[in-house]
């Protein structure tokens, strides 16, 4: 049988620390998706509070749709410049 150590992180907590991480259109779309559906039952989000400057979650959770939707509109920015850029042969509609 293993024994499990008790983890003990050498770096403090930063729950504002940025990570980069690599995601998928389709996961990035899940993870948007599964968001849009839980704050529209949300009493907190929905919630006066939510309006509020101090509201950590409201404002976490519209950083994370600004940052995830922006990372998608970006590279399909990106695409349709660089398409752009490519003169569309005469033969071709």
């Amino acid at each position: 049988m293993i024994s499990k150590k008790l983890f003990k992180p050498s770096v403090k907590e930063d729950l504002n620390r940025p990570y980069n991480v690599t995601l998928t259109e389709g996961q990035i779309s899940t993870i948007l998706y599964i968001m849009e559906g839980y704050l529209q039952g949300c009493d907190d989000y929905n919630s006066v509070a939510y309006q509020s400057e101090d509201d950590t979650f409201s404002k976490d959770c519209d950083k994370i749709f600004f940052e995830l939707e922006g990372v998608v509109d970006a590279y399909y920015d990106k695409v349709s410049e660089a398409q752009s850029k490519h003169p569309q042969a005469e033969w071709e509609d």
